[in-house]
C-alpha cells in the first residue's frame, strides 16, 4: 500500500459519514480521519526534506511505501 492509497481510503470514509451513510454518532471519525491525512502528509514532507538534505532520490508525494 502507498501513502496516497491510505489517504484516498480516509477521504472515502469522510465522504460516507458526510453523506449520511454512516451513523451520525460516528461523526467524530471525520476529525480522526482528517488528522490521519494531515499526519501522513506531514511525515512524507519531512522525509522528502531529509532526502533532499542527504542528497538521496526524492519520492513523489503519495508514493511512499507503507510497511
Amino acid at each position: 500500500m502507498k501513502a496516497k492509497d491510505l489517504r484516498k481510503k480516509l477521504v472515502n470514509v469522510m465522504s460516507e459519514i458526510e453523506a449520511g451513510n454512516v451513523s451520525p454518532a460516528d461523526g467524530r471519525n471525520i476529525v480522526a480521519a482528517a488528522n490521519q491525512i494531515n499526519v501522513s502528509i506531514q511525515n512524507e514532507l519531512k522525509l522528502m526534506k531529509l532526502q533532499i538534505d542527504t542528497g538521496k532520490a526524492v519520492n513523489q508525494l503519495g508514493e511512499l511505501s507503507i510497511y
